[in-house]
């Protein structure tokens, strides 16, 4: 019995010896120290001058062969490593780097960020949050990267008759995000988000150019606005009458109508401070390039 186990202590240190072996020859193989170790390796760097927030292209970088050791002196965080060429395309920089700067991990913004969100809206467009406690599709169809039709819902003054009416205000409306899910980022939607839908409604970012924005400032400022899914291949767009519910009924009501209302009376004159009724032009959807 006692030989039974003298015999296992004795494996039991070789074993860990022969552990210990193997794990420095392992660091000295990856610091360069080993005998077989390139004292050479191949890093991305930046074929010309770049500035920060900048989406990188094929061309914007280049292979080069750089000492080990410089490479490795980049790598001081434990988390932080070499880009690499399918790692790097399509990611936005962090910072600005000059030519032949080696890239790293914390060269680039976070993917799935809302810097990278930013960096990569299309020229002339914008990113406009909404903020919807009624009147958005069931969240299931209500996804980022979705197409959507909006309408705005008004109650006029009482001097103008106090109806409420629903008129259409822009179409083929690209969801950027819904409640921290992004386009960018579409399998990872907040905890906080889904917490706080039903107490503060629902947030969700669209993209529109700075008209589109306005109207719907106004629309928000001036009664509420509904979201309507619609399919992202349909590129028409769908006209809709202005309604509104008189005794139960509704009624689709003519320019003449809503300029009778929003005078007052005579349709021919405009009170100071209203706008005759102009709906907005509906734009074709824009959306978002290639994440690489």
């Amino acid at each position: 019995m006692k030989w039974g186990i003298v015999i296992l202590l004795l494996l039991g240190v070789v074993a860990a010896a022969c552990a210990a072996v193997l794990v420095g020859a392992v660091k000295l193989d990856f610091f360069g120290f080993g005998n077989k170790a390139p004292q050479t390796v191949k890093v991305m760097v930046a074929a010309r001058s770049l500035p920060a927030m900048q989406i990188i292209t094929p061309d914007c970088i280049e292979k080069k062969v750089v000492p080990r050791s410089e490479a490795l002196a980049l790598l001081v965080a434990p988390t932080e490593k070499l880009a690499g060429e399918a790692t790097s395309i399509g990611r936005v920089l962090r910072v600005a780097v000059v030519k032949d700067q080696i890239l790293v991990e914390s060269s680039f913004v976070p993917q799935g960020s809302a810097e990278e969100l930013l960096a990569k809206l299309p020229d002339g467009m914008r990113a406009f949050t909404v903020n919807l406690r009624s009147g958005f599709p069931d969240r299931a169809l209500l996804r980022p990267g979705g197409i959507v039709d909006i309408v705005s819902v008004t109650t006029l003054g009482r001097d103008r008759g106090g109806q409420t009416i629903a008129s259409p205000l822009l179409n083929g409306i690209m969801v950027l995000a819904v409640q921290g899910e992004s386009v960018i980022n579409p399998s990872e939607p907040t905890k906080a988000g889904s917490a706080n839908r039903n107490s503060r409604g629902l947030d969700v970012t669209l993209q529109v150019d700075n008209n589109q924005a306005a109207a719907l400032q106004l629309a928000m400022t001036n009664g509420s606005i509904a979201l309507i899914c619609r399919n992202p291949s349909d590129k028409k767009a769908i006209s809709m009458d202005t309604i509104t519910l008189d005794e139960g009924r509704l009624i689709s009501l003519t320019a003449w109508d809503l300029a009778s209302m929003q005078t007052g009376g005579d349709p021919n004159e405009t009170k100071q401070g209203v706008i005759p009724y102009a709906p907005v032009v509906p734009v074709p959807p824009k959306f978002l390039p290639p994440t690489g």
